[in-house]
C-alpha cells in the first residue's frame, strides 16, 4: 500500500524547522530516522498533508555534556550515543556511584540456593562484548559481583545498589547475617525491613469483597489508604463477617478436596478411597493453612518438632484444627525438599487414616 499524497518540506535549519511547523500545525508530522512513522504512512495510519523532513537539519545532530547534563540531539541514534558515552562520560567508579544512587534492592530467599550464581568464565565470555564496548576493565566487571570464586547475582545487585531491604523485620535480620560481610564496618543489620503488600486484587477474596462494597464503600478498592474507612470495619455485624469467612472457606475445602482427589487417583487409589475423599476436611474447624515456597527460613518444619503436641490439636473435640500444606522447594534446595518428604511421610504415616493433616500437590 503506498502512503496518502502530501508535500514534502526538507528544512535546512531549526528556524526553518520551526516556521514549517507553526505555518501547518496539525496538518504536519516530522520525519526524523523514519523507524515509526514510515510503516504508518504506507499503512495509511497516519495521513499528514505536509511532511517534515528534518534529518538535514544539521542544529539537532548534536551531543554535549553541561553542567551535570547529557544534551542529546533530536537525530542521534542509540549506537552514537553508546558510542560518545565510552569516551565523555564518567569512569567505572563514578558511573557506579551514579548507578547505585538511583536503586534500591529487595532481596528475597536468603539461602544459597536461592541467590544465583555463575562460573567466572563463563560470566566473562558473556561480558565480553560489553566490556569491550564501555573500555573497562574485565577484571573490575566481574568483581562486581565476586563472592567465593564466583559471580553472584544477589552480591552484584547489594554493590550496585544505595540501599538493600529485606520484606519483613525476620527476613531482614536473616540477610543482614547472611550479607554482612559485604559492607565493611557496617551496622550490625544492613538490611532493613520494608514489609511487603498485597495485591488487593487476587489476595481479597470475592465474598469479602462484596461485604466490603456492601458495608465500607462501593468502591473501596479506591480508598486503600484512608484510614477513617477501614475504622469502620468495626460496625460490621458478626453475622455478616462470618458467613462471609464461611462462604470462602467453604469453596477452599471444595477445591481442597477436588485436588487431593486428583492426586489420590494418580496414586492409584481405589474408588471407595477416593469416594471417602468427599467428606474431606471439616468447614467448622480452625483451619491453619501453608501455602508457599518450602524454603527453611520459613520454618514449615516446626510443626514437627512436637508431634505428641500436634495430635492433641487435631484429635481435640471441642476445639478441632486441622493443617494444609502446599507449595514447592526450589529444584536446588535440597533443604527445603527435606522438609516436604518429612511432611509427606507424616501425612502417610503418623497421621496417615487422618484428614488433620493434608500436603496438596
Amino acid at each position: 500500500m503506498k502512503p496518502a499524497p502530501f508535500d514534502y518540506l526538507a528544512p535546512r535549519t531549526v528556524a526553518e524547522t520551526v516556521a514549517a511547523l507553526s505555518q501547518h500545525g496539525d496538518d504536519a508530522k516530522v520525519l526524523a530516522g523514519g523507524q515509526s512513522l514510515v510503516p504508518m504512512l504506507n499503512l495509511r495510519l497516519a495521513r499528514p498533508a505536509v511532511l517534515v523532513d528534518i534529518n538535514g537539519v544539521a542544529e539537532l545532530d548534536h551531543l554535549r555534556a553541561a553542567e551535570g547534563l547529557v544534551h542529546i540531539g533530536a537525530l542521534q541514534r542509540q549506537a552514537g550515543v553508546e558510542r560518545w558515552a565510552v569516551t565523555h562520560l564518567p569512569l567505572m567508579s563514578e558511573a557506579l556511584r551514579a548507578v547505585a544512587h538511583n536503586c534500591v534492592f529487595t532481596t528475597h530467599t536468603p539461602v544459597p540456593a536461592g541467590n544465583e550464581s555463575f562460573e567466572v568464565g563463563l560470566v566473562e565470555r558473556y561480558l565480553e562484548p560489553w566490556i569491550q564496548e564501555v573500555g573497562c576493565d574485565p577484571e573490575e566487571a566481574v568483581a562486581l559481583g565476586l563472592e567465593n570464586g564466583s559471580f553472584n547475582l544477589t552480591v552484584l545487585a547489594i554493590r550496585l545498589s544505595s540501599s538493600t531491604n529485606g520484606v519483613s523485620r525476620l527476613h531482614a535480620q536473616v540477610s543482614s547475617d547472611m550479607w554482612r560481610h559485604l559492607w565493611p564496618g557496617a551496622p550490625a543489620a544492613p538490611v532493613v525491613a520494608v514489609t511487603n503488600g498485597v495485591h488487593t486484587e487476587s489476595w481479597v477474596g470475592p465474598e469479602m469483597r462484596s461485604l466490603y462494597a456492601r458495608h465500607l464503600h462501593p468502591e473501596w478498592e479506591d480508598h486503600l489508604l484512608e484510614p477513617e474507612l477501614w475504622q469502620r470495619v468495626a460496625e460490621i455485624p458478626d453475622t455478616d463477617l462470618w458467613a462471609a469467612h464461611r462462604s470462602q472457606k467453604e469453596r477452599l475445602i471444595r477445591f481442597v478436596r477436588e485436588r487431593v482427589r486428583s492426586q489420590s487417583a494418580r496414586h492409584g487409589r481405589s474408588p471407595d478411597e477416593l469416594r471417602e475423599l468427599e467428606n474431606l476436611f471439616d468447614p467448622r474447624a480452625l483451619t491453619i493453612g501453608f501455602a508457599r515456597r518450602f524454603a527453611t527460613y520459613k520454618r514449615a518444619h516446626l510443626v514437627l518438632q512436637d508431634l505428641p503436641r500436634v495430635h492433641a490439636l487435631l484429635e481435640s473435640e471441642e476445639r478441632p484444627v486441622q493443617m494444609l500444606f502446599a507449595g514447592k522447594a526450589h529444584p536446588a534446595d535440597r533443604a527445603g525438599q527435606e522438609v516436604i518428604r518429612q511432611l509427606f511421610q507424616l501425612t502417610q504415616g503418623d497421621f496417615a487414616g487422618t484428614a488433620g493433616v493434608l500436603l496438596v500437590e
